[in-house]
């Protein structure tokens, strides 16, 4: 997977702040839309499949792409058979994700929401922030490609071959990944203020790449009551955490306890002067067999018996 420099039509940040935000915060107001219109914040909470929407941006080059791509889905109607014929495979993914009328209108308001964040305020702000970091994204493509050696038997054997690393303002520890295929990854992480944090990008990568060995040890070693109870869905950020951690203890262990000390502050935990692990361990706690999964299936993919 290949570092790039940020891109302002992939970056997350206005995303997130739709996402989080009040609809005034989100520029909202001005596309005229009052309390009894379609709350885009409330939709997202309440529709785990509508939420899917933060990865939109990483099937697309451009946010042109994605305006013409989400104009041509509601022009259809949701229909992929109503689209021309280039933009139909567009219109396919679009309907996958936004399956129904209501999930059609939050999108338009969505893509329309983005646009006028972007005209009015994130993109001047973007560019401003692409400027005085580059610096630092030039350092974290420096360190990842030094490191990417390091790595490559994990990503082979994960088939994680090849992709793009996005650099985002807003991402702290939670990255976004989009695994389309062996050779088409994208992820998206963080992008620190100053190249006093250039690790901080690698120890995101490193969370996001063992997303699928985690889903797997969780899946394999949960009761059946922890899955219908949901029980097992609430392990899953603390398992990439967990695994991320051992990822990086065998390809960087110099990176190791700032890896732990860096998710103890993206948890609220003062990160101790001494005796890092323990706090670690007890921070981000799961259950003995899901560990030694994680160990196990990390160990395979490195190589190992």
């Amino acid at each position: 997977m290949d570092a790039r420099a940020l891109r302002a039509a992939l970056d997350f940040g206005l995303i997130e702040t739709l996402a989080a935000a009040p609809a005034q915060a989100a520029g909202l107001d001005s596309l005229g839309i009052g309390p009894g219109d379609v709350n885009l914040c409330y939709a997202w909470a309440q529709n785990a499949e509508i939420s899917n929407g933060q990865f939109l941006p990483l099937y697309f080059d451009s946010w042109d792409q994605v305006v013409q791509a989400t104009t041509a889905f509601l022009d259809a109607n949701g229909d992929p058979r109503s689209a021309e014929p280039s933009l139909r495979g567009q219109v396919a993914l679009l309907a996958s994700m936004f399956p129904t009328v209501q999930d059609r209108n939050w999108l338009r308001l969505f893509v329309q929401a983005l646009g006028d964040e972007s005209e009015h305020f994130y993109h001047q702000y973007w560019i401003a922030q692409q400027r005085a970091r580059r610096p630092v994204a030039e350092a974290v493509d420096s360190l990842w490609q030094s490191l990417r050696p390091r790595f490559q038997r994990f990503l082979t054997n994960t088939h994680q071959l090849d992709g793009q690393i996005v650099l985002s303002l807003v991402l702290g520890g939670e990255g976004r990944t989009l695994n389309a295929a062996p050779d088409h990854n994208v992820m998206v992480v963080t992008l620190p203020a100053s190249t006093a944090a250039v690790a901080e990008p690698i120890y995101v990568v490193a969370h996001e790449l063992v997303q699928t060995i985690a889903a797997t040890a969780i899946n394999d070693n949960a009761s059946p009551a922890e899955q219908r109870d949901g029980v097992a869905a609430g392990y899953a950020p603390t398992a990439a955490v967990r695994g991320g951690e051992m990822l990086i203890q065998r390809v960087a262990p110099e990176l190791g306890d700032g890896f732990m000390r860096f998710y103890l502050s993206q948890a609220g935990v003062t990160p101790p002067a001494s005796g890092v692990q323990a706090v670690f361990t007890s921070t981000f706690q799961l259950p003995t067999a899901i560990v030694a999964d994680l160990a196990r299936q990390i160990n395979q993919a490195l190589g190992g018996s």
